[in-house]
């Protein structure tokens, strides 16, 4: 990833906070994308090496006595597996978002070590996976730093009245507040603070820096590219259909390889460079994740979908945004929300 120096004081320092430790290919790829808008414009940037607790439990491989007999069990089980995949993971954030180390740095130290901060994206603001850390409500905040959200969410559609509270105190901490989704913006205004929607980061890269990031995987025919994060019966006969009709091979990839019941050949630790090019090159791309609908998006590819139980939400707007017909997309709304989101970005005291 290109490091543009344009001059900037070594003084002035921007520290990005999100979910960049997640074994997930829309984490790190959104990560990716803002990390490397940023540098592009010439900014002295970095991600924040920080992790809520909850997020550390989420994502440790390893049984623990806090989990429960059946976790643990299905942990030491599956773990080879687990641990080859994060490889692939550790790989990635070591050589494209710049993180040499596992340290994890303290509310204090981003509070001296950065003058802006920027928190986002992804569900920065959603409890069941942050806990009650309000870091990302800026809680680390010190006089004279400036702090800004970039396409936060939640991930649900509504919050309870003590987080509602909460957010209430230490929403002033922001020097602008930004989300990703029309949900997050009502919950705000509800609690009486502004907000403004912008684009996930990846649409901030354009289709040709994608291309250029992604990594070639040997596939031998056209393929319908399988991303799932949670089975589907109805998604699963869909692609069988089409499988059967067209002859396509079925090429099926998973965050920690679990198995989604479908037939196909089953790729184990992808690179996010690998996923990228997969939904590139894919004849047809089936899916329950917003990141890869995104993507789908990007290199205007041909779309079987069906919403996650709990996650489908954002996907939705999504593609109501692209009035997106099972065949077609339209980009003029979203073009005009990313031209927005980047003349916000433009405005800020970086």
């Amino acid at each position: 990833m290109e490091n543009i120096n344009l001059g900037i004081s070594e003084k002035s320092k921007t520290g990005i906070m999100t979910f960049y430790e997640a074994h997930n290919y829309g984490a790190v790829l959104q990560a990716y994308a803002l990390l490397s808008f940023f540098k592009n414009k010439g900014i002295n940037v970095e991600i924040v090496t920080y992790v809520s607790d909850k997020m550390i439990k989420n994502y440790d491989i390893k049984p623990r006595q806090y989990r429960s007999l059946k976790d643990n069990l299905s942990l030491i089980k599956n773990y080879s597996r687990n641990k080859a995949q994060g490889k692939a993971f550790e790989r990635f954030r070591r050589e494209k978002l710049g993180v040499k180390s596992d340290k994890i740095v303290t509310k204090k130290q981003i509070g001296q070590d950065y003058t802006s901060v920027i928190i986002g994206s992804d569900q920065i603001w959603n409890m069941d996976i942050v806990g009650d850390d309000y870091a990302y409500w800026a809680d680390f905040k010190k006089s004279g730093q400036k702090v800004y959200s970039y396409a936060g969410s939640f991930g649900v559609s509504s919050i309870d009245d003590e987080y509602r509270k909460e957010i209430e105190r230490k929403a002033d901490n922001f020097n602008g507040i930004t989300v990703r989704e029309k949900a997050a913006q009502r919950i705000l205004k509800e609690s009486g603070i502004e907000s403004e929607q912008v684009c996930d980061p990846v649409f901030l890269l354009s289709v040709e820096k994608w291309a250029e990031f992604s990594k070639e995987v040997m596939v031998n025919k056209p393929f319908i590219f399988v991303y799932m994060l949670q089975p589907n019966k109805e998604l699963s006969k869909e692609i069988e259909s089409l499988r059967d009709e067209k002859k396509y091979e079925v090429i099926i990839v998973h965050p920690t390889n679990v198995d989604m019941g479908i037939e196909g050949d089953m790729i184990k630790n992808v690179s996010p460079e690998q996923f990228v090019w997969l939904i590139k090159n894919a004849e047809v791309v089936a899916t329950n994740s917003f990141h890869a609908v995104s993507f789908s998006i990007i290199f205007d590819k041909k779309l079987i979908y069906k919403p996650h139980n709990k996650l489908g939400s954002r996907t939705e707007e999504l593609l109501e945004m692209v009035k997106y017909d099972g065949r077609t997309f339209d980009y003029g709304v979203l073009n005009e929300l990313i031209d927005k989101s980047k003349r916000i970005i433009d405005s800020w005291e970086l």
